[in-house]
């Protein structure tokens, strides 16, 4: 026969069930539902050399660092690195290099650009994922962040050319967030993630051109 609970007891079960979805509503992200949204968004950076440089880049597979930096602030921000993502295994790495790759090759900054790990260019790129993830907290009114952050360095040989952590937060109040009012929690989450990568990427593209012209002599022009 079922247990009958006493006022006392249904009440401390109200108070409980009543803890937990607050707590959850803070952080959204902890109760989302994975891949419940469209596929991750573009990360155009729109950026182009102003010159191109003599010399080729591989791009080795990204290195996922972001188990050690779990509860980090991120970009001067409140929001912290964090676990969050509907990425499944590698797939999150596998995104990442990828959308560096286009962004290389469109930037027009090197004569070629390769993954060939063990046909290596002159320069070779090595990427540390420290955090790339997104968070909702709220819970009448929500906030969206995705956050993202990356060490990019670059070596011709046993030479640094440049190393570099880049960190960006996009949130959905920002001008930099390219979603729509109305989409989901979980759309919107991986719209502003992917605003973080994209403002992450443009600003390495942009960083590694500074760095790398005054070294680096630029291609000879067609005749």
């Amino acid at each position: 026969m079922p247990k009958t609970l006493t006022a006392a007891e249904a009440a401390r079960a109200v108070v409980a069930c009543g803890v937990v979805v607050l707590l959850a509503a803070c952080n959204r992200a902890a109760v989302r539902i994975p891949l419940a949204s469209l596929p991750f968004p573009d990360t155009p950076t729109g950026f182009r050399a102003s010159s191109e440089l003599s010399v080729g880049i591989t791009v080795l597979p990204i290195v996922d660092t972001r188990p050690s930096h779990y509860g980090e602030r991120v970009g001067g921000t409140r929001w912290t690195a964090c676990e969050t993502d509907s990425f499944i295994g590698n797939e999150a790495a596998e995104v990442v290099g990828s959308r560096l790759e286009t962004a290389l090759i469109k930037s027009g900054l090197f004569q070629t650009v390769s993954t060939e790990a063990d046909r290596p260019e002159r320069l070779v790129l090595r990427t540390q994922m420290d955090a790339f993830c997104a968070q909702a907290w709220g819970f009448l009114f929500i906030r969206v962040a995705g956050i993202s952050a990356f060490r990019f360095q670059v070596n011709e040989g046993e030479r640094i050319l440049f190393d570099e952590k880049i960190e960006q937060v996009v949130t959905d109040a920002d001008d930099a967030y390219t979603g729509w009012a109305a989409a989901t929690i979980e759309q919107a989450m991986r719209r502003a993630l992917a605003d973080s990568l994209r403002l992450v990427l443009t600003r390495f593209l942009a960083q590694a051109e500074a760095a790398l012209s005054p070294v680096i002599s630029p291609a000879a022009s067609p005749p």
